[in-house]
């Protein structure tokens, strides 16, 4: 299961070569300490280093994100906790999601931390995937944000040959465009840019790398 996350105001202005050195050394040390994890507590987890890249020279934003879930003894019940860091924001959320067939929904609640406020916070979020399809939405609501307090976000896949894919991702305050992905087992690596709706008008791309365990 997936589940991705990202603070507002995204100070994103790095060259691309620095986002990705930067993502699979960061991702391998998260991925290590996350297998001796499963192996003692037979949790499932999933790391994410996120990187945002803009024109100009700067500041990148690199977003780190866990998470990690266990079956309940519910039918297909389980709890899900998710950590998420960057420079600008950190959050923290425990929830419940339960799967029905090839389709998983979760809500859970936790408190987000950006412009030095704590934010009472929400998120609801869905994830579909089969072997050729993935789908992800996510929605996340902070209660002391009085101008923009929705935060949306997700992305849509087709398997098109191989282990590649290709599809479309969103984001509010980034935009929407194509996307493509590249999975081997647990690891995918993914990159998207933005060219609809670019509110951000920084923002030039984003690119992931990710690890299931």
């Amino acid at each position: 299961m997936k589940h991705l996350m990202q603070g507002q105001n995204l100070g994103i202005t790095r060259n691309w070569a620095t986002i990705l050195l930067k993502l699979p050394a960061v991702t391998l040390l998260l991925a290590t300490a996350c297998v001796h994890a499963e192996t003692e507590n037979d949790v499932q987890f999933e790391v994410q280093v996120t990187g945002y890249a803009g024109r100009g020279a700067g500041n990148s934003l690199l977003a780190t994100q866990i998470y990690a879930e266990k079956a309940l003894p519910l039918q297909d019940v389980s709890a899900f906790l998710v950590v998420h860091h960057d420079k600008e924001f950190r959050a923290v959320y425990a929830g419940l999601a339960r799967k029905f067939g090839e389709l998983q929904i979760g809500i859970g609640v936790g408190n987000a931390w950006y412009d030095q406020i704590r934010h009472p916070t929400i998120n609801p979020w869905l994830y579909y995937a089969t072997d050729d399809v993935d789908l992800y939405l996510t929605a996340e609501r902070y209660s002391r944000e009085s101008t923009e307090p929705w935060l949306y976000k997700g992305y849509a896949s087709q398997r098109v040959t191989g282990q590649f894919s290709v599809g479309l991702y969103g984001e509010k305050g980034l935009g929407a465009g194509p996307m493509i992905s590249w999975r081997n087992g647990n690891i995918r690596i993914w990159a998207a840019v933005p060219l609809v709706d670019r509110t951000d008008a920084g923002a030039r791309g984003i690119a992931g790398v990710q690890f299931g365990f």
